[in-house]
């Protein structure tokens, strides 16, 4: 998750903010709103189906769709 929120920041010109350890911290919580509030999702900084979704749609082909990170993140697909 942490990679893919990577990803999509530095898709837009960015740094990756994110260091890729695992480790669910207050950063983690914070660029998981960022992320929410960039691709119009409800700002509640928890990686549900829809949260999770995106990420597997906007991240990278390696880690995102049915990819690497799939049977890791909650889809509703």
């Amino acid at each position: 998750m942490q990679h893919l929120v990577n990803d999509v920041r530095q898709y837009d010109g960015y740094s990756r903010p994110l260091v890729e350890d695992g480790v669910w911290g207050p950063k983690t919580r914070s660029w998981v709103g960022w992320f929410q509030s960039r691709y119009g999702l409800d700002k509640d900084c928890i990686v549900g189906k829809a949260t999770g979704g995106s990420l597997l749609i906007h991240g990278d082909d390696y880690y995102g769709g049915y990819n690497y990170c799939y049977k890791y993140l909650p889809s509703s697909w």
